[in-house]
């Protein structure tokens, strides 16, 4: 350990801590907002329509699967869904 008590810093550490890597220009930094919305779904459930047992247990949509086809997706406005189905 040195006598002042800290380790010397590293070029990138001391560069950063310079402040050589923020950006110069303000104006252009890259600002939007993204909404995400992800659709887990339980064991052997799924949304698709071709498949007879959309829910293991009822037969029908699951609540998630439902949620997804009512949930915004507009992909030019940065909102997203995503539906994940169940395994099996």
């Amino acid at each position: 350990m040195p006598e002042g008590g800290r380790l010397p810093l590293s070029q990138s550490e001391d560069a950063f801590k310079l402040g050589a890597l923020r950006m110069h220009d303000e104006t252009r930094s890259c600002r939007q907002t993204l909404q995400i919305s992800l659709f887990f779904d339980g064991t052997n459930n799924n949304d698709a329509a071709d498949n007879p047992l959309r829910d293991s247990n009822k037969r029908t949509h699951t609540n998630v699967a439902r949620l997804f086809n009512v949930a915004l997706d507009k992909n030019d406005q940065g909102v997203f869904a995503f539906y994940i189905p169940g395994v099996g």
